[in-house]
């Protein structure tokens, strides 16, 4: 048995594993190469661009509830999310190579557990500024009241 095969598209041979599965096939394989497949597949989407934003309209529509549980199901991890989101738009090279995601839950829960015992806004800050070249991570996060963290802010605005 050979493992090449030639794209029907580009008309090169290649391993069988740059071809997708289609059972449909004799040898159980696509007829063009997974490189010529993407680039059939983005020329068919920009030349049909109401075609996926039904398809997503749709799917957001069917999958909205899904959505709203799991948040509500993972509230503090969607909040660690959300917060390393926010630490990448202001700082791209935030996030260390051996970032641990899970280790920052426990600062978002504590920071939302506080917020609503105290009824006092509390946010999740870096103990070295992202500004000042502090970390995306645990070991550089503390909970602070909200008015902490603006006077922290403000005074190193004022230093600057």
């Amino acid at each position: 048995m050979t493992d090449f095969k030639t794209c029907n598209m580009c008309g090169e041979t290649k391993l069988k594993t740059d071809f997708s599965k289609r059972s449909d096939r004799p040898n159980g394989l696509q007829s063009r190469c997974c490189v010529c497949k993407r680039v059939e597949n983005k020329a068919w989407r920009e030349k049909n661009p109401d075609h996926n934003k039904k398809r997503m309209k749709v799917w957001r529509e069917k999958n909205l509830d899904y959505q709203k549980k799991w948040v509500e199901n993972n509230f503090e991890l969607n909040a660690a999310m959300a917060g390393k989101s926010n630490a990448i738009k202001r700082t791209p090279d935030c996030i260390p190579d051996d970032f641990d995601l899970h280790a920052t839950v426990p600062i978002y829960a504590e920071r939302i557990r506080l917020t609503q015992e105290t009824g006092v806004v509390h946010h999740v800050d870096h103990i070295i500024p992202l500004a000042d070249g502090g970390k995306h991570e645990a070991s550089n996060l503390q909970v602070l009241t909200a008015e902490e963290n603006y006077t922290k802010e403000h005074n190193r605005r004022k230093e600057a």
